[in-house]
């Protein structure tokens, strides 16, 4: 029975390699010897922001795509609770330690590969990790490390690149409400683009705040504004100095950091690319995806694993229609 409706996008991505160091076999064929005749146990791997990571489902046939399911979870974690309806004034939590042999599930990913192309959808868990949980398959399959230098990059739409190339990117435009844009956290050395921007967001946003709750004159007043964050609209622009006429290494960096927001994105943020002639680009226009509303199942909060892969082979077979998809 179906639950609650859930609106997800389906990644279009590639394996890429640095040039020369491409491997004779294809993502696919290296992913099918990894899996071939493998346990859910040794499918496993430690992924640091989730936990283990593993291949709960699969369907490897001798040819032809491979679909998978992954999963991720902290082994032994206690499952905090909220008490409802409680009598007294106070709740007193108790965790549930998961069932022998089991892991509260956090995270989910459906997978369809094909050669080097691969149809992605994420539910909890970020692109990114699903690349990592492929390379260290492959590692632990005690396969070359020249098959895990690989990245999950995602396949342009040539109808928008040929705008972006046509105009040039002279800008980014971030925008959103100021309700959702706090990062407490620190970025950690080393942290990707994405990252920055999301700490830019972050920071702008909380001193915007700071401002007004200083010009607030008592806490009621401080009480009312931080009721109404919502209502507060954010907008700044990242311009390179030069427009389109910018150096080029500046422009291609704008570009690659509105593509990695597109999966990374903070919450409550929208971002359009500008043109060097004033047309506006969002990222997930760039390249090439698909969104899809899909059931969550009744009491489980899952996705069901037929439902999703449906869902990627129906995306495969219309990629394939429009002369896109190329194994």
């Amino acid at each position: 029975m179906p639950g609650r409706q859930a609106r997800k996008r389906i990644h279009f991505v590639r394996a890429t390699y640095n040039v020369g160091a491409e491997p004779a076999l294809s993502l696919e064929t290296m992913v099918r010897r990894a899996l071939r005749n493998r346990s859910v146990t040794a499918s496993q791997v430690p992924i640091p922001a989730l936990g283990i990571m593993e291949t709960r489902q699969k369907v490897v046939p001798n040819r032809g795509f491979i679909r998978m399911a992954l999963g991720a979870g902290a082994p032994g974690e206690s499952m905090s609770t909220m008490g409802l309806t409680v009598a007294g004034e106070g709740d007193t939590d108790y965790a549930n330690a998961p069932p022998h042999n089991r892991a509260f599930k956090l995270s989910d990913a459906f997978v369809l590969v094909e050669g080097n192309e691969l149809l992605v959808m994420v539910d909890g868990m970020r692109l990114g990790s699903v690349a990592l949980y492929l390379r260290l398959l492959l590692g632990v399959a005690g396969q070359p490390a020249a098959h895990s230098a690989f990245e999950l990059a995602p396949v342009g739409d040539p109808d928008k690149e040929a705008v972006l190339a046509e105009e040039g990117v002279s800008a980014l435009k971030l925008s959103g409400s100021a309700y959702a844009a706090e990062n407490p956290d620190a970025l950690a050395p080393g942290a990707d683009a994405t990252g920055l921007v999301e700490q830019l967001w972050a920071n702008l946003t909380g001193k915007i705040r700071d401002v007004f709750e200083y010009e607030a004159g008592n806490d009621q007043e401080r009480a009312r504004l931080a009721a109404s964050w919502g209502d507060l609209k954010v907008t700044t622009t990242i311009r390179a100095r030069g427009g389109s006429r910018a150096d080029p290494i500046v422009l291609q960096n704008l570009q690659g950091i509105g593509i990695d927001l597109i999966e990374d994105a903070p919450v409550g943020m929208d971002l359009q690319i500008v043109t060097g002639q004033g047309s506006k680009v969002s990222p997930s226009e760039l390249v090439l995806g698909k969104y899809v509303t899909v059931d969550r199942q009744d009491r489980r909060n899952d996705l069901s694993i037929p439902d999703m892969w449906s869902e990627l082979e129906d995306y495969r077979i219309e990629l394939g229609q429009q002369g896109r998809w190329n194994p």
